[in-house]
C-alpha cells in the first residue's frame, strides 16, 4: 500500500494544534478535509500544510466569515487577526485511492482524526485500532492510517429467515454490514490485545 506522505502539521506563533480534523469520501475519488484550529492569544498566524493537489479552498473563521491566506511552498499561511477558531476545508484526490471495489483513505497526521464513510459503505479493513466508532464515523489515532471499505449490496437475500415481514427484511438490510464490518475487527482487536 502506497502512503501519501502529508503530515497535518498546523504552527503557529505560538504553537497550536488542531482540535478537529474530518475527512469525507466521495464517490467521484475526492475527500473532503476540514481541519478546525483553535487560535490562541496574540497568535498572528497559522500554517498548515496543503497536499499538491487540491481545490475548493475556503478558510473562515468560526463566524463563517472569510480570512486572508496566502499559499506558498505547500503551506497555507492564515493571517488570524482576533478570531477564536479557523476553519479549513479543501477537496483532493491524493487521500483516496481504489483497488477494485475496494477504496482505501490514506492519512498520515500528527492528531487524531475522524474518517466519515459514505453512505451504504462497508467497512473492509483498518490499519489500527480505531478510538471510536458511531455509525460511519470513525475516529482514528495519529500517525500512518488507512481506513479501506466497499460498497457491497448486503441484502436479506444472502441470509436465510423464516420471517418475511418488512420489519425483518429491514433489520437484514441495516444488521448484515454491521455484522461484516465487526468480523472484519476481530483480527485487528486480536492484534492490538497481543502488543
Amino acid at each position: 500500500m502506497k502512503w501519501i506522505p502529508i503530515t497535518l502539521l498546523l504552527f503557529a506563533v505560538p504553537l497550536v494544534s488542531a482540535t478537529n480534523i474530518t475527512l469525507t469520501p466521495y464517490s467521484d475519488g475526492y475527500v473532503v478535509v476540514n481541519v478546525q484550529v483553535p487560535v490562541q492569544e496574540y497568535t498572528t498566524q497559522v500554517v498548515i500544510p496543503l497536499p499538491g493537489n487540491y481545490s475548493d479552498l475556503l478558510v473562515t473563521d468560526e463566524n463563517g466569515s472569510p480570512l486572508q491566506y496566502t499559499t506558498r511552498n505547500g503551506q497555507l499561511i492564515i493571517e488570524t487577526g482576533n478570531v477564536g477558531i479557523v476553519n479549513v476545508t479543501y477537496s483532493t484526490p491524493e487521500f483516496l485511492k481504489t483497488e477494485g471495489a475496494v477504496w482505501t483513505v490514506t492519512f498520515t497526521s500528527d492528531e487524531p482524526f475522524t474518517v466519515v464513510l459514505p453512505k451504504g459503505a462497508v467497512l473492509a479493513d483498518l490499519s489500527d485500532a480505531p478510538l471510536s466508532m458511531d455509525g460511519n464515523t470513525i475516529t482514528m489515532p495519529a500517525g500512518e492510517v488507512a481506513v479501506s471499505y466497499t460498497f457491497e449490496n448486503m441484502t436479506t437475500t444472502s441470509i436465510q429467515s423464516t420471517d418475511e415481514s418488512p420489519e425483518a427484511s429491514e433489520r437484514g438490510r441495516i444488521c448484515g454490514p454491521a455484522v461484516i464490518g465487526l468480523l472484519t475487527l476481530l483480527p485487528l482487536l486480536g492484534r492490538a490485545t497481543r502488543r
